[in-house]
């Protein structure tokens, strides 16, 4: 299905039925999810076009298809991509502002394409040469352009070690672990003769050059901020600075360094060597200072450092900027540019750019419109609300509130629980991501989005009082809340659930089998069980996370921190959901956590999602889980009293 169809019929509200009864003006699930999604904005070189993405779910074929739009300043959008085989992503601007290279999946792996934006007649995709670049199997990472506009850096990821493939022909196939981890490289394109050659794909003639040995440096694939890629070029285009671990794997990548490769001769240089976590590196606009994001991973919830370094080697110097009245000091860095170097970070519940210079104050452009038809829906009340935890924590959170309730009367209330825990809930009109918010205040319930100890935006202080203390810590946030809200008269009949994903997943887990103070309670994609997770997980962390040991050590802690130690007085109706290729947080949390409530006579229900990793990425799959937690809660807090149960 291509974007110009499916975009309009987004807008006439026909891209699927309703999935349950609404009223007219309130949206359903299905309207929620359908919500096209913005993003990914590039100004082109000389300011007078913008592109940006935009991100629909085509529910015949059960996938999010995401496709380019550019403007010129006064003049409407056009659709620069229409791939009918699948998404169009991670559009750049050729330095000359001619072209738009970007990726996609026509079949044949995530490829490299490019195509003029000089002549924007025809109306939008449909006529407008589109060019092949790659043609690597099983496609490739990312890209960069060089700055003369004939040339692109590629990562990719390197082949399996063919001795492998000669030892399975001779014995069979079978693993030896940590015998041969993934790594990627970066290689270096010629444009035209790679398009000449019909893309570049392995072979002579076809203008791609191996500029790293992953072996010996594997490229940062793994990144904490995730705004910028973990190489660049200089301005004159002879070097590339970037991050390098041990290999793809997350734990082989915190401790990245920094280096440069020279692009002519593939010779590669150290410039920083350090134990720390180095990467996002970029040139200075001269060329002559590498600037890098660092995390010290011996305190790895302390601020996160910008660090400056001479391109040509000497001594690293950490950078201060000033963030003003902003609470949280992890800055994620952007850009550097003639005007600054502009960094984003989180401010509470605001998000924030900030520049060492200022920036031009010119007034922004609105030129996408796509989300104008939810301005029609109901607005809820949403409100900052402050709370401080019995040991003298101050908390802030989201309370949003159905249209029409008044301040103190009584409703049922439903937590949801952010992931992370480096992350922080903020305002947003659509917050339906794993689950069904929209539905829940038009049913009539307060939603709360606490932000917990231990999440980012409030300072290293606050990121550090779940050291060695999680679950544990954020229950008291969680559970002072609920008191509060009971003391105001705003909860009716005790009647709180709670839901989260990820470490909300876990924080929900353990809140609801720790306690009885929930008469409902959903678990996605949660950890159950601290040891299980460590051994399965390919993010298992030990000394280096937040419990700063191995479970050989501190089995203790281990066990009081994990929500399996409270299986035998777990009384919280639950729903499970995981996905079966989850390799951040393995399934078999899941099953024991349902094996576990089942033994105790506890009612649980666990959907583990067929070829699912650890976030829903189809439509169809994100509608189910929606709709299970939307049929799960309901007889809880709604068709039956929660007053009965003991809370304590």
């Amino acid at each position: 299905m291509g974007i110009l169809k499916t975009v309009a019929m987004l807008l006439l509200a026909l891209i699927v039925p309703a999935c349950q009864a609404a009223a007219p003006d309130a949206p359903t699930l299905a309207d929620v999810l359908s919500v096209p999604e913005v993003g990914h904005p590039g100004l082109s070189p000389d300011g007078e076009r913008v592109f940006y993405t935009v991100k629909v779910p085509d529910w015949e074929n059960n996938r999010y298809d995401t496709e380019i739009f550019v403007v010129k300043r006064g003049e409407t959008a056009i659709a620069l991509t229409d791939n009918a085989e699948g998404s169009s992503t991670d559009p750049k601007w050729s330095p000359d502002g001619r072209f738009i290279a970007f990726m996609a999946d026509r079949g044949d792996g995530t490829q490299i394409y490019r195509t003029s934006v000089t002549d924007q007649a025809g109306g939008g995709a449909e006529g407008r040469e589109v060019q092949q670049i790659t043609a690597w199997p099983g496609g490739l990472l990312s890209f960069e352009w060089a700055p003369d506009g004939k040339h692109l850096a590629l990562l990719m990821v390197d082949w399996p070690d063919p001795a492998i493939a000669e030892r399975a022909a001779q014995y069979g196939e079978f693993e030896i672990l940590d015998e041969s981890p993934l790594t990627a490289s970066l290689w270096l394109l010629d444009i035209e003769k790679a398009i000449a050659a019909g893309g570049a794909g392995p072979g002579p003639g076809n203008g791609l050059r191996r500029l790293t040995s992953g072996s010996e440096f594997s490229v940062s694939v793994f990144s904490v901020d995730g705004f910028r890629l973990s190489y660049s070029f200089s301005p004159d285009g002879k070097t590339i600075v970037f991050s390098h671990g041990q290999n793809m794997m997350v734990m082989g990548s915190i401790h990245s360094n920094i280096s440069l490769v020279d692009v002519e001769t593939g010779v590669v240089i150290h410039l920083i060597t350090s134990e720390s976590w180095d990467e996002t590196p970029l040139f200075s606009p001269d060329g002559r200072q590498v600037l890098f994001t660092r995390t010290v991973i011996d305190d790895w919830l302390a601020d996160k450092q910008l660090v400056l370094v001479p391109a040509g080697g000497g001594e690293a110097r950490a950078i201060d900027i000033d963030h003003g009245s902003a609470r949280d000091t992890q800055p994620m860095l952007l850009d550097w540019t003639e005007a600054g170097i502009a960094a984003f970070f989180q401010n509470g519940t605001t998000q924030q750019a900030h520049s060492i210079d200022p920036l031009s104050g010119e007034d922004a452009q609105r030129v996408s419109r796509v989300t104008e038809h939810t301005t029609a829906w109901p607005v809820h009340k949403a409100e900052l609300m402050h709370w401080t935890t019995p040991d003298g924590i101050d908390i802030e959170g989201i309370l949003y509130s159905p249209a029409g309730l008044a301040a103190g009367a009584p409703a049922p209330l439903i937590l949801v629980l952010h992931g992370g825990p480096r992350a922080a809930d903020n305002m947003r009109l659509i917050r339906d991501q794993e689950y069904p918010v929209s539905q829940w205040l038009a049913q009539g319930a307060r939603v709360l989005m606490p932000n917990y100890r231990g999440s980012t935006a409030y300072g290293v202080a606050f990121r550090k009082l779940t050291l060695k203390n999680i679950g544990l810590a954020e229950s008291i946030d969680v559970i002072s809340a609920v008191d509060e809200m009971i003391a105001a008269g705003q909860v009716a009949d005790n009647r709180v659930g709670i839901a989260g994903h990820s470490w909300g997943g876990y924080l929900s887990a353990f809140l609801s089998t720790s306690t009885d103070r929930f008469c409902v309670a959903s678990v996605g994609s949660g950890i159950t069980d601290n040891r299980i997770n460590y051994i399965l997980s390919m993010a298992g962390v030990a000394k280096e996370g937040y419990l700063g040991s191995y479970p050989w050590e501190e089995p203790e802690l281990w066990d009081r921190t994990s929500p399996i130690h409270y299986l035998s007085r777990a009384s919280t109706p639950t729903l499970i959901q995981h996905g079966d290729g989850d390799t951040v947080v393995p399934p078999e949390n899941a099953r024991e956590l349902y094996q576990g409530l089942k033994d105790m006579g506890v009612p649980a229900r666990a959907v583990i999602f067929k070829n699912t990793g650890h976030n829903i990425s189809r439509p169809r799959e994100k509608l189910a889980w929606m709709q299970q937690n939307l049929d799960w809660f309901t007889p809880y807090l709604w068709a039956s009293s929660c007053a009965d149960r003991a809370m304590n």
